[in-house]
């Protein structure tokens, strides 16, 4: 009986073009690499060598090959390829001049997003969240700090807590903006919030995810805290938690 597949083939316009592309850019390993004539060269690709299945690249030698470069199946998905940190990936072969369909977001079973190779084929990256025996690990985003530090002063407090900042540490200072006086704070804004029912000062953070509902599903598995009822944020699209100590962070998308 059929076992397996191991190996599928890709046309291509120029054997060293797709070469350099699929390892260079997409750092795929070579697989073999043989001549067996000058006319039949055998080149073989695939994400690391342990794969079973690998890709040959075929150099289109007719005109009924050279018009599928690129439409190999239409405007369908050729190959899907799972990852195991699909924003790192995202954002590394984002960098080296990938061409992506959008961005890494939820898709049924995880979180996937397509992308193109040189001659447009199209291709999915996709990595799993729930777990089955052929999936390869639980989606942990990546959470990263953001560029806003809120400093929750009480009102009796305040004007004296803003001459602090604005006339003797002197931080740069950014202006009135929604409602609280902004200072640059390294590359962070400094927001100093006037509260009228406190009695002693918080500090909130924001912390950027770019994928929010896997995000959440995250946190909420790791019985982080949701705390969406401490403010109503101008910025619908995320959300607050806490952490252990009853710090409050906003989990916005990353930009």
């Amino acid at each position: 009986m059929i076992t397996q597949a191991v190996q599928l083939s890709v046309l291509v316009k120029d054997m060293e073009e797709a070469k350099q592309f699929y390892t260079d850019v997409l750092g795929f390993v070579i697989r073999d690499e043989i001549e067996f004539t000058p006319e039949w060269r055998y080149l073989t690709v695939s994400p690391s060598a342990s794969n079973e299945t690998k890709l040959e690249l075929v150099e289109a030698k007719t005109s009924e090959q050279r018009e599928m470069i690129g439409r190999q199946a239409a405007d369908q998905v050729v190959i899907m390829f799972l990852s195991n940190d699909i924003e790192q990936d995202y954002h590394e072969m984002k960098a080296r001049g990938v061409v992506f369909h959008g961005e890494p977001k939820s898709v049924p079973g995880g979180i996937g997003v397509g992308f193109e190779d040189l001659y447009g084929n199209i291709f999915d990256l996709y990595q799993p969240t729930t777990e089955n025996e052929n999936e390869i690990s639980h989606y942990q985003p990546r959470l990263k700090a953001g560029n806003n530090i809120a400093l929750k002063i009480p009102k009796y407090k305040y004007e004296e807590t803003l001459h602090f900042y604005q006339e003797i540490v002197r931080l740069p200072y950014l202006g009135y903006l929604s409602g609280s006086h902004a200072f640059q704070f390294g590359e962070m804004t400094l927001w100093l919030d006037c509260m009228e029912n406190y009695a002693q000062q918080d500090v909130w953070l924001e912390i950027t995810a770019a994928h929010l509902e896997a995000a959440a599903d995250y946190l909420a598995e790791h019985s982080v805290n949701r705390r969406d009822e401490v403010e109503i944020h101008e910025n619908a699209n995320g959300y607050w938690i806490s952490d252990p100590a009853g710090t409050i962070l906003r989990v916005n998308p990353r930009k």
